[in-house]
């Protein structure tokens, strides 16, 4: 487990920092896109999460329009 506040959504390839005009930041996941299983801002941290896939370490890819 990791010591950040998010839980596995830090490590996962599935989320998505999401900044708002006023700098606030919330992460997004990318699988609520497509499977409504899934909360699109779910509550942190996230310790178990059928959908988690470990990031390889890079940047997640930005999400399409």
């Amino acid at each position: 487990m990791t010591n950040h506040p998010e839980g596995l959504c830090d490590r996962c390839v599935h989320h998505r920092v999401i900044r708002s005009g006023r700098g606030s930041e919330f992460l997004m996941c990318g699988r609520a896109k497509d499977d409504r299983g899934y909360m699109k801002y779910p509550p942190l941290p996230v310790f178990r999460c059928a959908g988690f896939e470990e990031s390889d370490g890079g940047a997640p890819p930005e999400p399409s329009s």
